[in-house]
């Protein structure tokens, strides 16, 4: 059985330094195998710094809260990279640096989000769905009606990032997952309200997976890799895409603005890149990998896995979050739905 290991465990988190021996990645909680990390640091005599975050907004506000300047490479969601690129925080990359490039599967090259990859290197890629417990549940759901119907008895877990709960919300409405309409969003609003009032609360997309563990939660909204990690410890733990639709996503490798390690950065986004670490890091992490030299070093049981590879049925019913024009509107009413 693979053991669900926290970074915190097996990366030691020292204090930032910004010699050049030294590279810092900014990323999400157990995203990345810890061999990799180990075997990058032996292979380019370098001391690995690892930070954490939860959501892309919290990344941000870190961020702009002074942490600018302290880390080499952030990896963050497809919509974020324009605001993050407008607000001057991402360095465009110089491609001539990451030969491995090549290895990226073309629907990753020149994405709509950012284009030519001015910023952004494909990482990993996913869903944002509903997990639940089997043998907790009556029949497998197939709509967000068990966390959004305001007379569902259900136990559930909600995941603390903004654009894919409020995305989710408009869906179950009818609407379109990136409405810009006030009055949509506002029913959006009042929905999560209700459903925060009858859930377990909100939580990163680890730690509601271990609600689903305990046996607290018969549902959680998850990412992909983390329902099957969990699934991996429990086979009762299984994932769906609603029947409304659900978001898809791509992460990716960004180098930040005043990186004090830009030479390692681009080393380490280039080793990410290669074939073999590209296969090893699906098969810890359990999301579908943008690279697509890597397949062939991808376990079977991954490969055939119609949780990780979609059908194309179920692909068309995913949305990626966009970057919206009034986010200020999102931002606020996060801001109520949170503070209810």
């Amino acid at each position: 059985m693979k053991k669900r290991l926290s970074l915190f465990v097996l990366v030691t988190l020292v204090s930032l330094s910004f010699a050049q021996n030294t590279f810092n990645l900014f990323t999400w909680p157990e995203y990345i195998d810890p061999e990799i990390i180990s075997q990058f640091e032996e292979t380019f005599d370098v001391e690995v710094t690892v930070d954490l975050f939860d959501s892309n907004e919290e990344a941000l506000g870190k961020l702009q809260a002074g942490s600018l300047g302290l880390y080499d490479v952030v990896i963050i969601t497809n919509y974020a990279i324009p605001i993050f690129a407008s607000q001057g925080m991402l360095q465009e990359l110089d491609h001539a640096q990451l030969p491995n490039l090549s290895n990226l599967d073309a629907k990753f090259i020149d994405p709509s989000f950012d284009p030519g990859n001015s910023y952004s290197i494909a990482y990993q890629w996913g869903t944002t769905g509903l997990a639940y417990r089997a043998d907790l549940v009556d029949e497998a759901p197939t709509s967000w009606d068990v966390i959004f119907n305001p007379d569902s008895k259900a136990s559930f877990t909600l995941i603390d990032d903004m654009r894919p709960m409020i995305g989710h919300a408009l869906l179950y409405l009818g609407y379109n997952y990136n409405s810009q309409d006030a009055g949509e969003l506002t029913a959006a609003r009042d929905l999560l309200i209700d459903a925060k009032e009858r859930s377990l609360g909100f939580y990163g997309s680890v730690k509601s997976a271990e609600f689903l563990l305990t046996g607290e939660a018969q549902y959680a909204i998850v990412y992909t890799g983390d329902a099957l990690q969990a699934a991996d410890e429990d086979e009762n733990i299984k994932y769906v895409i609603p029947q409304e639709g659900a978001e898809i996503w791509v992460d990716s490798m960004t180098l930040l603005k005043d990186a004090p390690n830009p030479e390692m950065a681009y080393a380490f986004m280039n080793y990410i890149l290669e074939a073999e670490i590209g296969g090893q890091l699906t098969n810890w992490v359990y999301y579908p990998s943008p690279n697509a030299a890597a397949y062939d070093f991808i376990d079977e049981e991954i490969r055939a896995n119609p949780v990780i590879f979609l059908s194309a049925e179920e692909q068309a019913r995913l949305d990626y979050t966009l970057d919206v024009e009034n986010l200020e509107l999102y931002d606020l009413i996060w801001t109520q739905v949170k503070s209810r």
